[in-house]
């Protein structure tokens, strides 16, 4: 069998945090770095070899396996930012150092392209400096892409590659990366092709002829593996959980499936430990650049069929000395000289405070709302392009902050590390509420990852106000104001005064829909859509903090403010459709203006009130008239009105019928006529509440205005549709059953206490120790029913209260067991044994107690399984707003399960009430401290509490919630309290009585001695 490897490497270029790290191969700082991972790869490749093997041993030549390593470009870290060649020191560091063959990145790659710009794809692209990948593209060290179309006239066309293969492992290697980028392809369709061309390339090779030998081992006919190029295709997958599932499945699908499907996000946990899934093997696990990632393949003696997959993981910053060898020192060095030489382009631009963590790992600072590193870089686009506002996506900050103290050109590579430029224009207030809206409606303001956070903008000169109880997607600014200069203070927007902005090319004109806000939208007077400038963000943020005559103070200001208290949102946006009567509209300023003339058009009443009954078919009838004071004849008609509202009927004067006029068509109304109109309500669409809604007409008058000639008349319609839900939850009283039974839990608790401290006296040892703890055990089992007996969907989610009602019978069947176990066994050992004590033993009161509970057990289970009870919400009988809960089954075999319950646990209690009766009948006779007297009378007053509480139960109505609670409350604390009463009070007092007999006996003793 042959062993091959694949290296994932995910680790930035140097070794250390810093540019000044990893000097040598003793510097405890060296942490990690492409040269651990080379380190790594060059010993653990080796056959047998783990990682505490030794290098000795034997030669590389004789021991060494055949690997490939998949690299991440390191296009952020702030060595890339500051080297010289840029991202092209990944190419010297890949190639010249380390012989690495190809490199993976992110899709947004190719539109970082210096003659990307206007390319023929259809989006906008980022423009950056060509030096950034001048070197860096080249043929012996291709991009791996599969998902993505490339066109001709993109500077990467020659470099892209769709399947790396791979001469010394055999292996075709896919990379299936982001989606939703310029460029992108169809994963699955692309992967399916390029799986096809590997297989079509397999068979034209004769990679397919072997035959089985009959021990499962695949042997090649013809020529020999050294004399054929077969191919093992394995797929890295990169991209989002829900992509991910859909693209598993596809491909092991495929008549043509990958060997091997590599899941470096770790989606999937059943692939932590590599699986075979249908004919493909597959690994997952989440690749990060603190750790040594590798996949050891065992193939079978084809050489194409894996046998085997095993991942391994070891930390970076874990290197065993002994693989520190010489290669390893010369990696090292190499390393730290190429770090010196960005060291030294790594000037110090200014000052501040402690800055913080803005992204690492899944946490995402600036998605959640305002942060102290867009404050800055915000800050700096206002000041240096002197605008009123700024404002950058949330989506580009990261970076892990800085101490407080001084601030490197690094610092700010590694906060924003795209090469964005300044892009700046005027806009309108309305603009700018557009702008702001959008962002506050779609965002999520959550700290981590989500699909919309990005597109929350960062804001300088403006302070936001908006509520994220609205809706998702709707509108939730309810304030925006824009920083005075004049006044030096914040002041509300001003809907068509003119603002200047500044902000980054990347919204100007990638980030969809931002381009379309920022000027392709623009119609009103004296707005400038945004021009791109050549001044690259970084630069315009240096120069900001080197003018500071002071530190730079990050902080929060709040110019993002979550404001939950206020529940209308704004809003600035005026349409044409939305002109009111006496309005038109102006396009040049997206305003509606008023009409010049006074409309004497009316109705006669502005507002209709109606009131109905939630779900009542019964439709509501009314009248409402249009009156003409004009002086002159105009037209009117039905404009709008609620889906709800039927116009019936239709009187001139309001008493000449005339036809009815449908939506869109008018009547001549002669001037001081009125027209009458009947209209019909349907409530059954209504919710219960309050409907509030417009009914329009529109009137031609002759206006000479655009809009004006179909003014609009309007009037509202109120509908109040009663009534509202009511629940009859339990509410805070369920506090006093958990507190009566915690009342319980202390009495047995004191009980049980009590018979310890006196067991040695005769009431205690003739009761029984056993059998009186039993008891109070029992009692609490019992009492404990009160817990879930207290759990409604008024506190506790449907879930929870399921489970609840399940346990009821359960925690019952336990309690009652549990008792009648030890009430049986006493009794027994007073009537069988004639109240010899030692008879009554602890394992024959389990065995008693297994016998009850699993007679109970064996309905509990069927009911459980075919008849649960369940949480139900039941409304009532023509009154459908009100409603109760309870435990309930929608199954009619669950009143047997209860029937079969109830005579199983009546019968137990009867048994022992007959045992009660005989053993009363001996201690008549016997007269042994009243035992059998006491435990009759705890049984006795059960009946006595069922007797009168059950019927009064019964009596109260389920949808008096309360009142049914605490009777059931009362009634289980009655029980269970009696129980212990009837048993301990007797106990005690018989105690006491013995206790005065011997204090009588001792003073006639003494005064019969003094006499002597």
């Amino acid at each position: 069998m042959t062993t091959i490897h694949i290296i994932d490497s995910w680790a930035d270029l140097l070794g250390g945090i810093t540019l000044s790290d990893c000097r040598n191969v003793t510097d405890p700082s060296c942490v990690g770095g492409v040269a651990n991972v080379a380190a790594f790869a060059r010993h653990l490749t080796r056959s047998g070899a783990s990682v505490t093997d030794s290098p000795s041993g034997g030669t590389a030549e004789d021991i060494e396996e055949p690997y490939i390593v998949t690299p991440r470009l390191d296009r952020y870290s702030p060595f890339v930012q500051m080297h010289p060649l840029g991202w092209s020191v990944n190419r010297l560091i890949f190639v010249e150092v380390l012989q690495w063959k190809f490199f993976i990145s992110s899709p947004a790659l190719l539109y970082l392209s210096s003659t990307a710009r206007g390319s023929t794809n259809g989006s906008s692209t980022i423009s950056t400096n060509s030096s950034l990948m001048s070197d860096l593209q080249t043929d012996e060290l291709p991009f791996l892409l599969t998902n993505v179309a490339v066109p001709p006239e993109n500077d990467w066309y020659p470099y892209t590659k769709a399947i790396y293969f791979d001469e010394t492992t055999h292996l075709a290697f896919l990379s299936v990366a982001d989606s939703d980028e310029p460029l992108n392809a169809p994963q699955i369709e692309s992967a399916t092709g390029a799986l096809n061309y590997i297989a079509r390339l397999n068979k034209e090779s004769d990679c397919d002829a072997f035959v089985d030998d009959g021990g499962g081992t695949a042997v090649a006919l013809g020529s020999s593996w050294d004399n054929r190029t077969c191919w093992i295709p394995v797929v890295a997958f990169g991209d989002s959980e829900n992509r991910w599932n859909n693209f598993l499945l596809a491909m092991t699908a495929l008549e043509n499936p990958p060997s091997l499907i590599m899941d470096i996000e770790g989606h999937d946990a059943r692939f932590f430990t590599p699986q075979k899934y249908n004919q493909t093997w597959v690994s997952s696990y989440k690749m990060n650049s603190t750790t040594y990632r590798q996949q050891s393949i065992v193939l079978a003696e084809d050489s194409r069929t894996i046998v085997s997959v095993t991942a391994t993981a070891i930390p970076l910053n874990e290197l065993p000395d002994e693989f520190k060898d010489n290669i390893y020192t010369s990696h090292v060095t190499r390393m730290y000289e190429l770090g010196q030489e960005a060291a030294n382009k790594d000037p110090i631009v200014g000052t501040s405070t402690f800055m913080p963590i803005a992204r690492i790992d899944q946490y995402r600072r600036c998605m959640g709302g305002e942060c102290e590193i867009g404050n800055l870089f915000t800050d700096a686009l206002r000041w240096y392009s002197s605008a009123d506002v700024a404002f950058v996506s949330s989506g580009g900050l990261r970076g892990q902050g800085w101490p407080e103290g001084v601030v490197q050109m690094s610092n700010l590579w590694e906060s924003l590390p795209f090469p964005n430029t300044l892009c700046s224009g005027t806009m309108t207030g309305v603009s700018l509420f557009k702008l702001f809206n959008y962002s506050t409606s779609v965002a999520n303001f959550e700290v981590k990852e989500t699909v919309s956070g990005g597109q929350l903008l960062q804001v300088s000169g403006a302070r936001l106000r908006y509520n994220t109880k609205l809706p998702q997607g709707a509108s939730r600014m309810v304030r925006l104001e824009i920083w005075d200069k004049n006044a030096n203070q914040y002041a509300p927007v001003q809907r068509l005064q003119l603002y200047k902005f500044a902000t980054d090319n990347f919204l100007c004109e990638t980030n969809i829909p931002y381009p379309e806000l920022l000027g392709q939208n623009f119609y009103i007077d004296g707005e400038d859509p945004g021009v791109v400038r050549d001044d690259l963000h970084q630069n315009i943020v240096a120069d900001y903090l080197t003018q500071l005559n002071t530190t730079y103070q990050a902080t929060i200001e709040g110019r993002l403010i979550n404001d939950t208290t206020v529940l209308d949102a704004m809003n600035l946006v005026q349409i044409e459709g939305g002109c009111g009567q006496g309005t038109y509209w102006v396009f040049t300023q997206q305003s509606c203006k008023v009409c010049p003339n006074t409309d004497q058009v009316y109705f006669g009443k502005k507002e209709l009130e109606f009131a109905s009954e939630s779900g009542s078919s019964k439709p509501v009838e009314g009248r409402f008239e249009i009156l003409n004071n004009a002086g002159f004849p105009v037209s009117v008609g039905p404009r709008s009105f609620p889906f709800w509202v039927t116009l019936t009927v239709f009187l001139c004067n309001g008493t000449i019928p005339i036809d009815p006029i449908p939506a869109g068509v008018t009547r001549v109304l002669q001037s001081g006529e009125k027209l009458t109109v009947g209209l019909s309500i349907s409530s059954e669409q209504l919710e219960a509440g309050t409907a509030v809604a417009t009914g329009s007409f529109s009137v031609v008058d002759g206006g000479s205005f655009p809009g004006c000639i179909g003014n609009e008349i309007s009037f509202d319609i109120l509908v109040r549709v009663d009534p509202s839900r009511e629940l009859n939850q339990i509410g805070g009283i369920r506090w006093v059953g958990w507190s009566l039974f915690m009342v319980l839990v202390f009495s047995a608790m004191f009980f049980y206490t009590w018979v310890c401290q006196h067991e040695r006296i005769a009431v205690v040892r003739a009761m029984h120790r056993l059998f009186l703890n039993t008891v109070c055990l029992g009692i609490v089992v019992l009492g404990s029913v009160l817990i879930p007996v207290g759990f409604d969907d008024g506190a506790f989610s449907e879930n929870i209260c399921n489970s609840a009602c399940a346990s009821i019978p359960w925690i019952s069947a336990a309690g009652l067991s549990t008792i009648f176990a030890a009430m049986y066994r006493k009794l027994g050992s007073i009537v069988g044994k004639n109240e010899d004590a030692r008879e009554f033993r602890g394992r024959r009161v389990v065995l008693t107690f297994a016998v009850f509970f699993g007679l109970n057990a064996s309905i509990l289970v069927p009911w459980s399984i075919l008849a649960p009870l369940h949480w139900d919400r039941t409304p009532l009988v023509q009154e459908e707003w009100k409603s109760y809960g309870r435990c309930s089954t929608s199954d009619t075999s669950s009143l047997a399960f209860v029937v079969m319950a109830g005579v199983l646990n009546v019968s137990g209690f009867v048994l022992i009430c007959r045992l009660a009766y005989k053993a009363q009948q001996i201690q008549d006779r016997r007269d042994q401290f009243d035992q059998a007297k006491s435990i009759s009378l705890a049984l006795y007053s059960w009946i006595q509490l069922a007797v009168v509480g059950i019927p009064v139960l019964s009596l109260i109505s389920a949808e008096t919630t309360r009142a049914r609670y605490f009777m059931i409350v009362a009634l289980i604390f009655a029980l269970c309290i009696s129980m212990l009463l009837s048993l301990f009070i007797p106990m005690q007092m018989q105690k006491t009585m013995q206790s005065v007999r011997t204090l009588s006996l001792g003073s006639r003793f003494l005064s019969s001695f003094r006499s002597r």
